[in-house]
């Protein structure tokens, strides 16, 4: 429903009758849609819909068959456009369960999308009839040479080539500089006496660990092999560690961060051991024992490093426990990490976006690790009653065998997962890091939209949603269209303060928004009413304060339970404050 829905919404907002097809393996290099009608030399139109509320400078990348046989026409605001070879995997062994759908090619598209605005590209075939230029474009690096680097004009990262490792990272915008080297790294799970790890557990084996993970074994040589491929549009690193792990590092035109997509599995265990593969970062940032997760994709969070010492008593890591017996000193130290992680000392900051919630920790000082895969191979005893084995498909719970026998025990079918994410590695100043990893948070949760339309289109419509761009401290949550009630529309919105209080020196401050200059649309830009609503929007804020309970503290001191910035909108621009951190909800009446 919600992809039907997506669909006519595009097609209608950008007046086409023209079907639209949305992919969702553009992760795996798949979208048939793209593939066929490059591969057919026909015409095609790429809607991108940018639903976060402020401009994104950001790139796209579209699965196509043909190696040069695809131009971008129509646009002259562009930032560059390029067909690259699509992302390799490590071997076959590695082979994605669409594997036989992935295109060999992607069209890159860089461009400043507007905030809540379609854009549109018309993709045409060229005149050539045959080019190889595209695969030429990836080369194999030499070990001898030392030293490679890929960048843009914001950012440049260095390789060791005799290690084929991440070796330096320096911004050019502020002169912020780190050494850096990435790897991937296994912990042996705990399969013995005692409990096991599991779906539930992350328990590293305590006899082929030390108390701080220095020595958990690289996933093949500790090395990788590279090749190496560079345009305008984007420029990136093929690193292949083994058979079963590979990673592209990719550095876009106009962007600050590093992409680092990583391809991780099939998780071997022909050796008998359970595996947790890591990415572990290690920089020279003089972080001591703290570092900082986010709470929710919200407030930052300073979290204390416990001792790496086992069965050390620890006073200081757990401020609500006295004395804290270390009995795990690897696992007691992860942290939920859903959307960023940051190291920082006196002049830089080091961060890490994800695309989906990990576990990490900082084991030693200017070192970050993120779990991103995992096979066991015992059970956890934590309700599951089977060890996490996860392949690409399983018998049912009960079946029978040849003999007629019922089972009640699964069996797994096919290879071990192979899993696919990215990290985003940003460097910059200790000043500057807020702003930057907050806005890719935002980015990274707020996805483009991408549809494919099997035709030129003339003339599109050019649909924006906003009238103005926002302050940068400020972003929209939700625009929700509600019921009409007595031939009254009504839209539901919530607007968020990104930067908590002393995050950032200077975008940690209350900001004013005008409620009634948002929308772009003429139904929608002058609201006749607006209420504000408590956070679930289910009452009225101001009924929701009247019945609040009120509660003693320390002291027999009553707490005051107001709330920042309750105001009512203010003037015919309906303006608001938002403090830091707040997020207000507000019911739009026409």
């Amino acid at each position: 429903v919600a992809d039907e829905a997506t669909k006519e919404a595009l097609a209608k907002l950008v007046g086409t009758s023209e079907p639209v097809f949305l992919c969702k393996l553009f992760n795996e290099s798949v979208c048939e849609a793209s593939n066929d009608l490059s591969h057919a030399k026909k015409s095609f139109t790429v809607l991108v819909y940018n639903p976060y509320s402020s401009v994104r400078t950001s790139n796209v990348r579209i699965p196509v068959a043909a190696p040069s046989t695809v131009r971008l026409t129509g646009k002259k605001h562009f930032l560059d456009a390029q067909v690259v070879p699509s992302t390799p995997i490590a071997s076959a062994k590695q082979a994605l369960q669409n594997q036989a759908k992935a295109s060999p090619y992607e069209l890159v598209i860089g461009y400043a999308f507007e905030p809540f605005a379609i854009t549109s590209f018309t993709v045409e075939p060229s005149s050539a009839s045959k080019d190889t230029t595209i695969d030429k474009l990836r080369k194999k690096v030499n070990k001898k040479v030392g030293q490679v680097t890929i960048e843009n004009d914001k950012v440049v990262v260095s390789f060791d080539t005799s290690t084929g490792l991440i070796k330096t990272v320096k911004n050019k915008v502020d002169g912020s500089t780190t050494s850096l080297t990435q790897n991937f790294f296994w912990y042996k799970s705990a399969q013995g006496d005692g409990q096991k790890s599991g779906a539930y557990i992350f328990r590293p084996d305590v006899n082929h660990t030390d108390d701080d993970g220095q020595n958990t074994p690289c996933v093949g040589k500790c090395t990788a092999k590279l090749t190496i491929v560079k345009t305008a549009v984007v420029s990136e690193v093929h690193q292949v560690f083994s058979d079963w792990v590979a990673q592209t590092v990719r550095v876009y035109a106009g962007r600050e961060d590093i992409e680092l997509e990583w391809t991780v599995g099939p998780i071997p265990f022909s050796d008998g051991f359970g595996k947790e593969v890591i990415s572990r970062f290690s920089t020279d940032v003089k972080s001591g024992d703290s570092f900082f997760t986010d709470s929710n994709g919200r407030d930052m969070l300073e979290r204390k490093r416990c001792t790496t010492r086992k069965h050390a008593m620890d006073t200081k890591c757990r401020p609500s426990v006295k004395a804290y017996n270390v009995t795990e000193p690897v696992a007691s130290n992860y942290f939920p990490i859903n959307t960023q992680v940051l190291l920082k000392d006196s002049k830089t900051g080091f961060s890490i976006s994800v695309d989906r919630s990990q576990g990490g920790a900082s084991l030693i000082e200017g070192q970050v690790e993120l779990m991103v895969h995992r096979r066991l191979l015992q059970d956890d005893a934590r309700g599951v009653a089977e060890p996490l084995n996860e392949t690409q498909s399983i018998s049912p719970y009960d079946w029978k065998d040849k003999s007629g026998v019922t089972h009640h025990n699964p069996y797994r079918i096919g290879k071990g997962l192979v899993a696919r994410g990215k990290h985003w590695v940003s460097v910059t100043s200790k000043k500057r890091a807020p702003s930057v990893y907050r806005r890719l948070q935002s980015e990274i949760y707020y996805e483009p939209v991408i549809g494919i339309v099997p035709a030129a289109i003339t003339n599109p419509h050019h649909f924006k949603g906003l009238q103005t761009e926002l302050p940068e401290a400020v972003e929209i949550l939700t625009v929700e269209k509600q019921p009409a009630k007595a031939g009254r529309s009504s839209v539901l919105i919530r607007v968020a303060h990104k930067f908590g209080v002393g995050e950032d020196e200077t975008m940690s401050v209350p900001v004013k928004l005008p409620l009634s200059q948002l929308f772009s649309a003429a139904h929608l830009a002058t609201p006749k009413k607006i209420v504000e609503m408590s956070l679930s929007a289910n009452q009225l804020k101001k009924d929701m304060i009247a019945r609040r309970r009120h509660f003693k503290t320390d002291g027999n001191q009553r707490r005051d339970s107001k709330t920042i910035f309750t105001e009512k909108p203010k003037g015919k621009d309906a303006l608001i404050t938002l403090a830091p951190l707040q997020i207000r909800t507000f019911m739009l009446h026409y």
